[in-house]
């Protein structure tokens, strides 16, 4: 079987091993004929733009759920190379993705550690499971000593602040779109900074801290004019 030149970026076999799912960057999801290793279909907009990173098929086969780079989890009909839904993940990055045995249930981990569960025929997000991070409910209310940056991170790895989380009902009720924001892990990783740094500015004022679903995030936005700022220094 020969893809193209571009990066394949992943592979899905269907449950009866027939058919052989592959993803490249080029924009394109081809379907292949195991057996023959001739291509069945070409189904474009699925690569680049969504960067299929993981794949899983559902137990008949007639359903391909996928990880997006949108932040978002979609669901496509086989047969037709349709997409059915887009499952959001709440401004995290989608890593596995798998379907229950009776198809009823669609599940992803995400970059932040946590696993969201949705029933597939209505995209409803029935439940978020995450284990405890480092400092979950310790509640750091009024304690002194801490600098700003400190007090943010122990806030990301879930220490609690009633005067931060009061703060936060007097903030713009603005709704973003997923992928108007990033987590700290994607500022990380974009910028090649240190949490401190990142804390640094955030409490000189210098980036507007979103909360969602009382977990920060940051302006896609902002970052990247902070990245072109870099980029002209340099």
């Amino acid at each position: 079987m020969r893809d193209s030149p571009h990066a394949i970026l992943a592979l899905a076999f269907t449950p009866n091993g027939s058919k052989l799912l592959s993803s490249n960057e080029q924009d394109l999801v081809m379907v292949w004929d195991v057996q023959s290793g001739g291509c069945l279909r070409v189904v474009p907009g699925s690569g680049e733009t969504y960067w299929l990173g993981s794949a899983a098929f559902s137990a008949d086969g007639s359903l391909l759920a996928t990880a997006s780079s949108d932040q978002t989890v979609k669901l496509w009909d086989v047969s037709r190379g349709a997409l059915l839904r887009s499952f959001s993940c709440y401004a995290n990055q989608p890593w596995p993705v798998a379907f229950s045995a009776d198809q009823r249930l669609l599940a992803s981990g995400t970059e932040e550690g946590s696993i969201l569960l949705w029933e597939r025929h209505t995209g409803k997000c029935l439940m978020t499971l995450r284990s405890d991070r480092p400092y979950e409910r310790m509640n750091i209310t009024g304690v002194t000593g801490l600098s700003k940056a400190q007090k943010a991170s122990l806030i990301t790895l879930g220490a609690i602040d009633e005067a931060e989380t009061l703060s936060l009902a007097t903030m713009s009720r603005r709704v973003y779109q997923p992928a108007e924001l990033m987590t700290p892990v994607q500022v990380y990783r974009t910028l090649g900074i240190a949490r401190q740094s990142l804390y640094d500015r955030l409490h000189h004022g210098k980036l507007t801290p979103v909360y969602l679903r009382g977990d920060l995030r940051f302006l896609r936005s902002e970052i990247e004019a902070w990245q072109g700022q870099r980029e002209q220094q340099e």
